[in-house]
């Protein structure tokens, strides 16, 4: 007899509390929160969400989960698109913040900004950074803080986004020469 992996009960154990809940037992929605709110509020927090924001993203990442029950792929593992619908409610609201204020670059977070180590790069000052991070799209800027800020690899950053390593590695490089000569407008 075959012992089962821990991925294997993992998704056996994520599958059959969502099949449940599609049937409307409360008790599964407990289990859920749970096993996944350390996970949840670890992400947000990794991801430098003010604490403001974190309950309300969690809580908001929980209903779209529990609205979206018919989405998931009981044969794949929760976790990864739990995350990435908690990835997508956070662009979410960082759009809707954008739309009602322009929310201008932390100095914290300019200070985090991780130095490539050229003269060129080091003479960007805060306030170009700022008007550059202001038109960028919310993509774009999710992957300035993930690689910048956070300091993932760009590994890292394909896994949490499903986009293609060299991909990520692309768009960051335009959006580096972009920042570099200045020609970010439009």
């Amino acid at each position: 007899m075959f012992k089962k992996s821990s991925k294997e009960l993992r998704i056996n154990r994520d599958s059959q509390i969502m099949y449940r809940l599609s049937l409307g037992d409360p008790k599964a929605a407990e289990e859920l929160v749970d096993l996944y709110l350390p996970q949840l509020l670890g992400f947000f927090r990794y991801l430098r969400v003010s604490e403001n924001d974190v309950d309300d993203l969690v809580q908001e990442t929980f209903i779209k989960v529990f609205k979206g029950l018919d989405k998931f792929d009981s044969s794949r593992p929760f976790a990864p698109w739990l995350m990435r619908v908690a990835k997508n409610t956070m662009i979410d609201k960082t759009r809707q913040n954008q739309r009602s204020l322009e929310t201008p670059v932390e100095p914290e977070d300019m200070s985090r900004i991780q130095s490539t180590g050229s003269a060129e790069d080091e003479a960007i000052s805060a306030i170009t950074v700022e008007e550059f991070l202001k038109r960028l799209d919310p993509d774009e800027r999710f992957l300035l803080e993930m690689r910048l800020i956070n300091g993932l690899s760009f590994l890292e950053i394909a896994e949490l986004t499903d986009v293609i390593e060299s991909t990520l590695r692309s768009r960051f490089s335009r959006l580096m020469a972009k920042l570099r000569t200045g020609k970010y407008s439009g």
